[in-house]
C-alpha cells in the first residue's frame, strides 16, 4: 500500500478546497481490506 501525502499548503490555500467541497472520503484499515467511508461536512469559516 502506498501512502500519499497531503502537500504542504498555506491556510488560504486549505480553507478555499475546504469551503469549495462538501464531501471527504477516509480511507480504514481493515482487517482484510482497506474500506472508503464518505463524509459530509460543512465549513464555518466564521473565525
Amino acid at each position: 500500500m502506498n501512502i500519499f501525502k497531503i502537500p504542504k499548503m498555506d491556510k488560504e490555500e486549505y480553507d478555499r478546497l475546504i469551503n469549495d467541497n462538501y464531501i471527504c472520503r477516509i480511507a480504514f484499515r481493515g482487517d482484510e481490506f482497506p474500506y472508503i467511508a464518505p463524509f459530509l461536512y460543512n465549513f464555518d469559516d466564521s473565525r
